[in-house]
């Protein structure tokens, strides 16, 4: 004969098993969730001075961060920015061509968490990606070619329609 399965009893079983675990271990994940914000937030406030520093010196015109953990850079006339996301032991770096959708360049910088991490060569760094992905002289001149396609490409369907 075959065992009959207690499925009252197992949802019993199961369910005060499953309470005990969360309550020993559901302030531990809080304590440890809040550790990883103050990481994070820790890592942002030292990329919140390096932006500063290149806002001061004129290399960026102004930077945004809304809740989560993205800032994005730009500077005028320049169509491209920056983003940076930051995570609790890695910054990220990515281009953001606004004409070319899909187009990416990124740069990825780990063990920004540790004691002895090198923020003055982060910065170089980051002041080199900026040179690189919203300086290019090849980017700008794309950009321009594209207004000036578009311009032209305008024109012709305006004439046509005439």
């Amino acid at each position: 004969m075959e065992a009959a399965i207690d499925i009252p009893k197992i949802r019993k079983i199961v369910g005060e098993k499953h309470e005990a675990f969360m309550s020993d271990v559901g302030n531990v994940l809080e304590k440890a969730i809040a550790d990883h914000e103050l990481r994070v937030q820790k890592i942002k406030a030292k990329v919140h001075c390096i932006l500063i520093a290149l806002h001061h010196e004129n290399v960026i015109d102004m930077f945004s961060s809304d809740s989560s953990n993205v800032i994005t850079i730009s500077k005028a006339p320049f169509p491209n920015g920056v983003d940076i996301f930051i995570d609790e032991d890695k910054i990220s770096l990515f281009c953001c061509d606004k004409l070319k959708i899909g187009s990416s360049d990124s740069e990825i910088f780990c063990n920004v968490n540790s004691e002895d991490y090198d923020w003055e060569s982060f910065a170089s760094s980051l002041l080199d990606f900026i040179h690189c992905n919203i300086y290019s002289r090849k980017r700008a001149f794309e950009a321009r070619l594209d207004v000036l396609m578009d311009a032209s490409f305008n024109e012709s369907n305006n004439q046509r329609s005439n």
